[in-house]
């Protein structure tokens, strides 16, 4: 069902249309001489939307935030916006946006605060006028931010095409692109009808398997992890207005979101034959693996450099920023000083003066995580702690040209869309999870009253294939938990276990072909204009649809409601043997988080779609066209409360392609691990769990917009902390004690009735890619490979 647009609906929608629009000639700049007055703003509105009074004049009301002035000192928005124009000209038309770069943030954050609070009617000119002045990279950085967190775009919960359309370039060989159409064969034109070219991505092109670290190169350079990695980092800026900067738990969540990441880089590490990577922490050390990314821009000024093998660091010395690799070192150990004594150098809002803060069991994982990214407006201290994380990307970007002598461009770390595409990237977050490490350590290990959930037991867990699954992103009616209950039956007639079913318990993964149309994004205009629809059609990891099955047990006097917590992990490290519960948990993948609720004395069984996880979203969300986001909008959404909430910030999330691991021929064994906790303790008063479960949005990755995250536990919660016995499996963890179960003679601590460990099989086909659903629509065939219809 299709509603009536609005007109600041059109207008939106246009902006959007922007991104892939080529500017047009002699915009006039905005004049801002007929703003609206804007509606007023409730205290109970969420953050992130400007507060102002009819007292103050509007020039004054639109304030950018990055200034210390206050509302009544903050100049005109016509002189924001000049400002903003004249500090985005530093950067060269010609470069590329390096999000990690201090001075690209710098000059982006000044344009996503004018666009955020410049008026709508003001907002299309000002766009335009920009993209004739600015780099366009950075331009679509800018505008995309102010479009994920402006009050307006909210209010329509608009959505935003994938980056991928907009900058093929950035994930896409496009000189190998544009020989390859240049080669296609062409049939003849028909009256009214637009061509249809297909361009195949070579899965491989960037190497072979006589370089170990290619073996996981389809992990590494899957379109759709590098897209959610360029979403993320638009849904959390490093500088910008501080209500867009300051979301709540953001530095937890970079540490949380960055380590399953690793985590799952390792589960293919595995599949693949390969041990996990180890942390690049000795910032002396040669950098031992070699990358090539084969990507050409198709202008030398934007072709991303390679990196031999066994390079090292040295001093940076570029146009814009210098820094001692010594500095890195001192910014290290300040940190790692800083978790070891339990007390941060901060500063003093009131004084001024630097003073100790002691580190809070609770929020210190949020405040960590915002100084390591580094978050300048919440660091503990900016300029002690320095900006780590963002400056290691910036030594592995230049390490082939440190002092610009060869004036040659950086490589895929400098960039949030690319960096992922690197061996070295994954080496570099190991060492960044083991700050965060460090920092857990010095913290208590879960008692037995935070991880048991009394009268809940979770009789059995299985998995089986799913062979209706819901994939229809548009119904919001689907029901995400199915319950099966019956009341508590004596132990020899209770409900059959079926785990050791052929069928069940086998997670199925296969190679998969799908396309995206690149047609924007390589020729700068519509295929209306062109005549022909380009689409590149690329292979990636797939697996099997597939449900839960959970069979829980309530034998409290009263209902309850429980968040079911499911993780991943293989059983055996490198060597073959069972692994350590401390050396596992760092493993364990989050794959699914929902809420639902037990009737006192009744035996029920869940069942739950791997669709509709908590962490992934669809595959038409990550590589959602601009005619899609348009029809998004257009779109009646039948649950308000739902469309409220506008969960996932509009796409954010990991591919939902890539929920399983690839595995094994001969299947990986896995450890499933499921626990239920008691919702009460958990649930966050403005951002219930299941609100918003059918969505299909990632809130275990992303949180929800202008809210809470919805989860008060520690993310990655119960494996976010080591326990003392270091010789402790998963098995043991389950039981009440967690320690020394393995002393013969000494019976087994009994288990806690809430947890469950099922071993699973991840079995992967190595056979020919099957065709995907977005192949399917387009009508599409091998034999049409390289032509134009």
């Amino acid at each position: 069902m299709m509603t009536t647009i609005s007109q600041d609906q059109t207008e939106l929608l246009d902006i959007v249309s922007l991104l892939q629009t080529p500017a047009p000639e002699n915009v006039a700049e905005p004049t801002f001489v007929t703003q609206q007055q804007p509606e007023p703003i409730s205290e109970t509105q969420p953050p992130g939307t400007l507060r102002t009074t009819t007292k103050k004049s509007i020039a004054k009301s639109y304030v950018v935030a990055d200034s210390f002035k206050t509302e009544d000192e903050a100049p005109p928005i016509k002189t924001q916006f000049e400002e903003a124009i004249s500090l985005a000209s530093l950067l060269p038309k010609e470069s590329r946006l390096e999000v990690f770069n201090s001075f690209h943030q710098k000059c982006a954050s000044h344009l996503i605060n004018v666009f955020y609070n410049v008026p709508l009617n003001h907002f299309k000119q000002a766009v335009e006028y920009a993209q004739t002045r600015v780099n366009i990279s950075l331009m679509n950085y800018a505008l995309s931010v102010a479009l994920l967190h402006r009050k307006d775009s909210i209010k329509f919960n608009l959505q935003l095409p994938s980056h991928l359309t907009t900058e093929p370039g950035m994930y896409l060989d496009m000189a190998k692109i544009k020989e390859d159409l240049g080669k296609s064969k062409r049939t003849e034109e028909k009256s009214g009808e637009l061509k249809r070219c297909f361009v195949e991505i070579n899965p491989n092109f960037t190497g072979t398997n006589l370089d170990p670290e290619h073996r996981v190169a389809y992990f590494r350079e899957d379109i759709g992890i590098n897209l959610h990695h360029r979403h993320w980092h638009e849904v959390y800026p490093y500088d910008a207005d501080i209500s867009i900067v300051n979301k709540d738990r953001r530095g937890e969540l970079f540490y949380y979101m960055h380590q399953q990441i690793v985590a799952r880089y390792n589960f293919e590490r595995f599949s693949s034959g390969l041990s996990r990577a180890e942390a690049y922490s000795d910032f002396r050390d040669p950098v031992e693996e070699a990358y090539f990314p084969k990507m050409d821009q198709l202008s030398k000024s934007n072709q991303f450099c390679s990196r031999p093998a066994n390079t090292i660091l040295k001093d940076l010395h570029r146009d814009n920023f210098y820094i001692k690799l010594s500095t890195m070192e001192r910014w290290r150990d300040r940190i790692y000083d800083a978790i070891d004594r339990g007390y941060a150098y901060t500063i003093d809002p009131n004084t001024h003066q630097e003073i100790l803060k002691k580190i809070d069991a609770v929020t210190g994982i949020n405040e960590l995580g915002n100084t390591v990214e580094a978050v300048e407006k919440l660091s503990w201290n900016y300029k002690y702690y320095g900006d780590m994380h963002n400056k290691g990307h910036l030594f592995f970007s230049y390490v082939h040209d440190p002092d610009n002598r060869f004036r040659e461009n950086g490589s895929v770390m400098s960039h949030s869309e690319t960096a992922l595409r690197d061996p070295i990237f994954y080496r570099w977050h190991v060492f960044i999870d083991d700050i965060f490490q460090q920092y857990k350590r010095t913290l208590l290990p879960y008692t037995v009253d935070e991880r048991q959930f009394t009268g809940i037991t979770v009789e059995s867990v299985k998995i089986s294939p799913d062979l209706q699954p819901n994939n229809d992103s548009s119904n919001k009616q689907v029901q995400c938990v199915a319950i099966e209950q019956t009341k508590i039956l004596p132990a020899e007639s209770k409900l059959p276990n079926n785990e050791n079913n052929n069928v069940n318990n086998v997670l199925k993964t296969f190679w998969e072909k799908d396309a995206v149309d690149i047609t924007h994004g390589l020729l700068n205009q519509d295929a209306s204009k062109t005549k022909e629809q380009i689409y590149a059609v690329f292979t990636h990891l797939q697996h099997e649809n597939f449900q839960y099955e959970i069979k829980v047990t309530n034998t409290r006097s009263h209902n309850v409601t429980g968040t079911v917590r499911i993780f991943l992990a293989p059983h055996q490290d490198e060597s073959g043997l069972q692994m350590t519960f401390n050396g596992q948990r760092r493993m364990f993948v989050e794959m699914d988080k929902f809420t639902v609720e037990l009737k006192s004395n009744v035996t029920s069984i869940i069942k739950r779609k791997s669709t509709h996880s908590s962490v992934t979203i669809p595959f038409e969300r990550s590589f959602m066209t601009l005619s899609a986001a348009k029809k998004f909008v257009q779109s009646q959404l039948p649950d308000k409360k739902l469309t409220e909430s506008a969960n996932g910030y509009c796409g954010c999330g990991w591919p939902h392609h890539l929920l399983v691991g690839k595995g094994t021929v001969g299947g990986l064994l896995c450890d499933l691990f499921v626990m239920i906790t008691d919702y009460e303790d958990d649930k966050v008063s403005d951002s219930p769990l299941d609100e918003v479960c059918c969505d299909k949005s990632s809130l275990s990755y992303c949180g929800i917009r202008n809210k809470k995250y919805p989860d008060r536990k520690p993310m990655g919660f119960p494996f976010d902390r080591d326990i003392p016995n270091v010789n402790a499996t998963i098995n043991d963890f389950i039981t009440e004690k967690q320690e020394d179960n393995e002393k013969k003679n000494k019976p087994l601590a009994p288990p806690l009735s809430n947890m469950k460990v099922v071993q699973v099989k991840v079995v992967h086909t190595e056979d020919e890619p099957k065709l995907g659903k977005s192949l399917a629509k387009i009508n599409y065939k091998e034999e049409l490979a390289k032509q134009c219809i």
